[in-house]
């Protein structure tokens, strides 16, 4: 090849290598922030979070190990379960779970809840009857080194919030891979933590999706989860009881577009409801 070529291969791996690099700095200087954050939470609060990094070490170091014996993401979901449940043990938290026998077994939803603390997908996945479950998540937790790595091999739907219309096609090559290949989807309509407890207005996105796919929507209540570990605060309260509650599936079946708004509010009204 000339000189040309062998140019182009070296701007190309120059290119990989500032990413690489820039992923690497980007990821150390997250964990500097939060051991900075950590280490002023308190000795106990602080072991806690050292005990959860590490459990997040070795089971997200499995996770993508074992990803190439299931390429559809579905291992991924079964190590986040392990290590949620592992995660409420470490930190002491007592679990209870209201509504459950309302889930069918062999079928998909699309989880809409309220959003209190970092705890609540832990919650979440903990309680709910083993299934596949992915999250529609923010894109800056795509960069937490390991739990950034899970979200991307385990097919989670990672927006861009800063960006509408980029978000928007986000949402519409996940619908689609939905359709293709059913699971179930968590979603926080909220859009960010509540800081005073109060539910917040709910986007429309996660409805669109529901009604697009047909899956039905599950408005859930995660109670407790802020008074453990606040939105602002990194000390925990290991004395406190946490309660996931479930409500009736709700049939998109019918419903065009045009329906997104009256699906929207009553998946919040019922979410308030729990």
């Amino acid at each position: 090849r000339g000189e040309d070529g062998e140019e182009d291969e070296d701007e190309a791996e120059d290119g990989m290598s500032r990413r690489a690099r820039a992923f690497f700095l980007l990821g150390f200087s997250t964990l500097v922030l939060i051991g900075g954050g950590i280490s002023a939470a308190g000795p106990k609060s602080t072991l806690i979070f050292a005990a959860t990094g590490f459990s997040l070490l070795v089971l997200g170091l499995s996770a993508i190990i074992s990803w190439p014996l299931s390429r559809d993401g579905k291992l991924v979901s079964d190590h986040m379960r392990v290590w949620s449940k592992l995660v409420l043990s470490i930190m002491g938290v007592r679990c209870d779970a209201d509504g459950l026998d309302q889930l069918k077994k062999d079928e998909h939803y699309i989880f809409a809840s309220n959003h209190e603390s970092l705890t609540d997908t832990a919650l979440i996945y903990s309680m709910l009857p083993e299934r596949h479950l992915i999250c529609v998540g923010k894109k800056e937790l795509s960069y937490v080194p390991i739990f950034g790595w899970l979200m991307f091999l385990g097919g989670h739907i990672i927006i861009d919030r800063s960006n509408h219309n980029k978000a928007m096609k986000t949402m519409g090559r996940a619908e689609k891979a939905l359709r293709d290949f059913p699971r179930s989807v968590l979603v926080f309509p909220e859009g960010t933590r509540s800081r005073d407890g109060k539910l917040k207005d709910f986007k429309k996105g996660a409805f669109v999706m529901a009604i697009q796919t047909g899956l039905p929507v599950v408005p859930v209540a995660v109670i407790g989860t802020g008074d453990v570990l606040h939105a602002d605060q990194m000390s925990l309260d290991c004395k406190g009881r946490v309660k996931l509650v479930i409500g009736k599936p709700i049939s998109v079946k019918g419903m065009g577009y045009g329906d997104r708004d009256k699906l929207c509010n009553r998946v919040q009204k019922e979410v308030t409801k729990l």
